[in-house]
């Protein structure tokens, strides 16, 4: 989708973008965009400049800026305004990230084309950006950039990761342990050792999955997602081909199902979790949980160990 067009002197390293009227500027704050070198539609298998918009603007040549950014944000119907209004235009400054091709990102060498059309990141542009499906990789998220049409993971290093220090840092309730939960359970379903200090129980369920089954809507309301009924015959599979023992407080079929996602989304190229179960009757063979998917997993390592023990053991070593 293109949003815009570059405006004015460009160097290598950033621009300012003319914005379609159609598109609410604001939306487009901190998102990606994607051009071409050349100023036409980026070519997916081509050469592509990556860039993020850093700042959003209003400007109109009739009224101070104070004037069109209150003309455009509310009605003023009546005092001379919606006369102007029609002449505000949307402006977006962009930090150029680098260039794209099929060798992967590196320094920007060119200066930006004028007048260059501006387009929201292509799906393929994201994935090669942000995602890889080898299991050496551990899926934290998803990337979340204006007009997106895919949900693409975003995914670590994790060989990098356990081979050096690291720290994350973050303000409080910018989602700190969120981040570490997640990276350590799917550092779990590579089968990693962790010895974790807990002095807050924040890691407590880490081998439940408490929130795999969880999402909020677009309103924020909190839905529950259920096992698809695809996944009833790989379950109880599972059941009968494996001695499982099942977490504490957790019914063995959970445990079962959870761990059964865990271990797919490992083996199919780092799919979240989650999406198997928004998948329903829409999975395939090659890429769902079925009796086919279990018997192929239960005869081999680490495989068959991870779906059939716990992977948290808890001491108590605190004095209180």
């Amino acid at each position: 989708m293109k949003i815009g067009n570059v405006f004015d002197q460009t160097s290598t390293t950033e621009f300012v973008a003319m914005l379609d009227p159609k598109i609410d500027g604001e939306k487009l704050l901190f998102s990606y965009v994607e051009l071409s070198p050349s100023g036409d539609k980026p070519n997916p298998q081509g050469e592509r400049i990556v860039a993020r918009i850093t700042n959003v603007l209003k400007e109109n040549p009739l009224l101070s800026k104070d004037q069109a950014g209150v003309s455009a944000s509310i009605d003023l119907g009546g005092l001379g305004f919606d006369f102007s209004r029609r002449f505000t235009y949307g402006w977006a400054q962009c930090t150029v990230i680098g260039s794209l091709d099929g060798r992967g990102l590196d320094m920007n060498r060119r200066s930006i084309a004028p007048n260059a059309e501006i387009y929201v990141p292509s799906t393929q542009t994201l994935r090669q950006l942000f995602f890889s499906p080898f299991p050496s990789y551990v899926p934290l998220g998803a990337i979340e950039t204006f007009g997106t049409q895919e949900e693409v993971p975003v995914t670590l290093n994790a060989d990098q990761l356990v081979t050096k220090h690291f720290c994350i840092f973050g303000m409080t309730g910018s989602g700190k342990t969120n981040t570490s939960a997640k990276l350590i359970e799917e550092l779990m379903a590579r089968n990693h050792r962790m010895v974790i200090f807990d002095s807050h129980d924040d890691y407590q369920n880490l081998d439940a999955f408490t929130n795999l089954f969880l999402d909020r809507d677009s309103n924020g309301q909190i839905i529950n997602f259920t096992a698809p009924s695809e996944h009833s015959q790989a379950i109880q599979e599972a059941t009968n081909q494996l001695n499982i023992t099942p977490s504490p407080n957790r019914p063995l079929d959970n445990c079962a199902h959870e761990r059964l996602l865990q271990v797919a989304s490992v083996i199919y190229n780092n799919k979240p979790a989650r999406q198997f179960l928004n998948q329903g009757n829409q999975q395939t063979a090659s890429t769902g949980i079925d009796a086919n998917f279990v018997s192929s997993t239960t005869g081999t390592q680490p495989w068959h160990s991870l779906i059939e023990n716990p992977q948290m053991v808890s001491f108590q070593s605190f004095p209180e």
